[in-house]
């Protein structure tokens, strides 16, 4: 009998902090802030012991902000959004859909693993 899964931290599931464990069996997840990743680099799961963060997700991460802050980023950000919403709220009504959009996982390796998703 299979047991079900706990949900992903708020923080975890709209991407404003939160750190997942990376052990595909476990599904422990917590709120902890961007601010806080630092001091959380190996720091063991709770539940399974492997590292919640390791020192190449760290880096990855540090280097995906960096280019999140970039100006160009900001205004092709800033341009699109919008656009997005529009289109989002055309097909949700049209057709009953949302839009998938892309987000990223940290997996422990240091490499982004891109990942489809519908919003809920």
């Amino acid at each position: 009998m299979k047991t079900q899964k706990r949900p992903l931290s708020k923080s975890v599931q709209d991407g404003t902090g939160g750190l997942k464990c990376d052990n595909v069996r476990c599904d422990y997840s917590d709120d902890t802030p961007i601010s806080e990743y630092k001091n959380c680099i190996n720091k063991p799961c709770p539940d399974c012991g492997r590292s919640l963060l390791t020192r190449a997700d760290y880096d990855l991460f540090l280097k995906v902000q960096e280019l999140e802050n970039h100006p160009v980023l900001k205004v092709v950000t800033l341009v699109l959004t919008p656009v997005s919403k529009v289109l989002d709220l055309f097909l949700k009504i049209w057709k009953n859909i949302s839009l998938p959009y892309l987000s990223v996982e940290f997996n422990g390796t240091g490499k982004l693993v891109p990942k489809i998703r519908r919003k809920q």
